[in-house]
């Protein structure tokens, strides 16, 4: 017979020594999962640690295209979310609207006639070896940044005819994904890509499965997890070779190739819907491809006008995969509790024309479709739905990175955008902005630049192709002056009467086109001490008591974002 309580004893005994038991396993199944290195593992891939504190540094999020024009912002609703949610530039420029030259200010802060890179070619003393020739990697915002803390990521697009397999990583980078020529192709299976995955470590060189937008997307989600993982805050590089047309590739193809969900589902390969994905309008409808079109001219034929649609068309629906990735990274950044302390900064190299001014495709111009591109910034203490209309650069970035990074910018031609993005009045700012192009080749039926091939039709036709020759030029709020180093061609237009820039007046204002002159010379030899082409810049003529020829009647411009 069982005394009270005694059973309850034997069975609480019991129960006490399977618990131990059962911890006793726990303990060695954890031990055996560190060992064996299975379990629960990290965006990188490696088994999870106590994660490090987070870092209160500002994350910085730098997606550039390559080619993109302001008409096609509003088929990026992304983009759209962007300057609803942050700040928008509507007078920002390219120092030159060619890639090489363009990417090195934006990597430096610096002027061409400063960074020395003046053409794309390596064998014409341009690209990436004149880029390391000049001594700019070591000059670039990453340098800064690294000594900061961050941790940097570049995926996609960088400097003209960087070698893949020869030449190094540049200073400051902790993770490298860079494509080669083959990019421009765009489709899977099609391309090359060079990728670090850390500091220091083994260089592979692969041919993806995906295609190059998804491709570089993922690597700049994944990069920036890896920072997490660490506890670091990081600067990622998210640098599109989209809408670029390319080159080298499958005839079938396309020349500005989307992805083959964007295209249309009646072609071959198709996506979702008849005519393509050209993306969403405000009120959630989408945009019916067949509906886009060129603004027509007296330059060209129909038939030609119908043709420059279906290029307009295709990379409408080129930048959908960068709007998908642009959104995945803002969904990603908003899971992790991170979006609040990221600056996400849109912007593109250059512009491009589809038969403004005559122009059958490209750029190279001084004209505002290939030298103005957007720049839209979100971030932590950025002002929501505005809109800045202060005369801004490319050379800009290089300063505003560092200052948004808590640093103290280093010397350079361009000014910090910080205090704009943060609601302060522009103090002392530049009158007018500087662009500096050099020829590409002499001959511009034979051109053998892929960048410059789409106007030799215009070539042919005994056309003048501002990118075929070399120039220098100014543009202020009022007027735009070219001057072209090759022939004594000048070119002077006021925007207040003729924003579109289609009536060249140099010969009715020979005053002002002197005063544009003088200073564009001293604009064109400014040095990277701080302060030069700051002074230079705001040297307008009519703020030295003389007063610029005010003869046009000002107008509203019609063709502004």
């Amino acid at each position: 017979m069982t005394r009270c309580g005694e059973g309850n004893e034997h069975v609480g005994r019991r129960i006490w020594v399977i618990a131990a038991l059962l911890v006793t396993a726990l303990a060695a199944t954890a031990c055996l999962n560190q060992a064996s290195g299975s379990g629960p593992r990290s965006a990188s891939g490696e088994p999870t640690k106590t994660p490090p504190p987070p870092s209160d540094k500002p994350n910085i999020v730098f997606v550039l295209t390559d080619d993109l024009s302001w008409n096609l912002v509003k088929y990026m609703s992304e983009v759209r979310r962007m300057r609803a949610n942050g700040t928008t530039f509507t007078n920002f420029y390219a120092a030159d609207s060619l890639c090489c030259p363009s990417r090195s200010n934006i990597l430096t802060g610096r002027y061409p006639h400063n960074t020395g890179v003046r053409v794309n070619e390596n064998y014409r003393g341009g690209g990436h070896q004149a880029f390391v020739r000049n001594g700019n990697p070591k000059r670039t915002y990453t340098v800064e940044l690294d000594k900061a803390g961050y941790r940097a990521a570049h995926t996609g697009k960088y400097i003209n005819q960087y070698n893949l397999r020869k030449d190094p990583v540049p200073p400051g980078w902790d993770e490298w994904h860079i494509g080669d020529g083959t990019a421009y192709r765009n489709i899977a299976g099609s391309y090359r890509m060079a990728d670090v995955q850390r500091r220091g470590g083994p260089r592979k060189i692969t041919k993806p499965s995906i295609y190059l937008n998804d491709q570089i997307g993922k690597q700049a989600r994944t990069s920036a997890n890896r920072a997490r993982d660490k506890g670091k805050p990081f600067f990622t590089q998210l640098w599109s070779y989209a809408p670029h047309h390319q080159y080298n590739g499958k005839g079938s193809e396309p020349k500005f190739p989307a992805a083959e969900r964007d295209r249309p589902s009646l072609g071959w390969p198709g996506g979702e819907f008849p005519h393509g994905d050209c993306g969403t309008a405000r009120d959630g409808s989408r945009y019916d491809c067949l509906d886009l079109r060129v603004r027509r001219g007296s330059h060209f034929e129909e038939s030609t006008y119908q043709k420059l649609d279906w290029h307009y068309r295709d990379r409408v629906q080129m930048v959908q995969s960068l709007n998908d990735q642009m959104r995945k990274m803002r969904k990603q950044l908003a899971r992790n509790g991170q979006l609040s302390n990221t600056y996400f900064v849109f912007s593109s190299d250059n512009g491009y024309h589809l038969g403004e001014h005559g122009l059958m495709r490209g750029k190279g111009s001084a004209y505002d479709h290939d030298t103005r591109v957007p720049l839209v910034v979100t971030g932590p203490g950025v002002e929501k739905g505005a809109v800045r209309r202060e005369l801004t650069q490319t050379v800009d970035l290089y300063a505003t990175f560092q200052e948004l990074a808590g640093l103290k910018p280093k010397p350079s031609d361009g000014r910090s955008l910080a205090p704009l993005l943060h609601g302060k009045k522009a103090t002392d700012w530049r009158k007018g902005v500087l662009f500096e192009h050099r020829a590409q080749e002499q001959n511009p039926v034979t051109v053998k630049d892929p960048d410059l091939d789409g106007d030799k039709a215009s070539a042919k036709r005994d056309k003048f192709i501002p990118a075929f020759h070399s120039y220098d030029a100014i543009r202020t709020k009022s007027w735009l002056y070219v001057e072209y180093s090759d022939s004594k061609r000048r070119e002077l237009y006021d925007l207040r009467s003729d924003p579109a820039q289609n009536h060249n007046v140099a010969r009715k204002h020979q005053r002002t086109v002197q005063q544009f002159s003088d200073w564009l010379e001293k604009y064109t030899k400014c040095k990277v001490d701080g302060t030069s082409c700051h002074e230079v810049g705001r040297q307008h003529p009519g703020t030295k008591g003389v007063q610029m020829d005010k003869r046009a009647r000002p107008i509203k411009s019609t063709n502004r974002p």
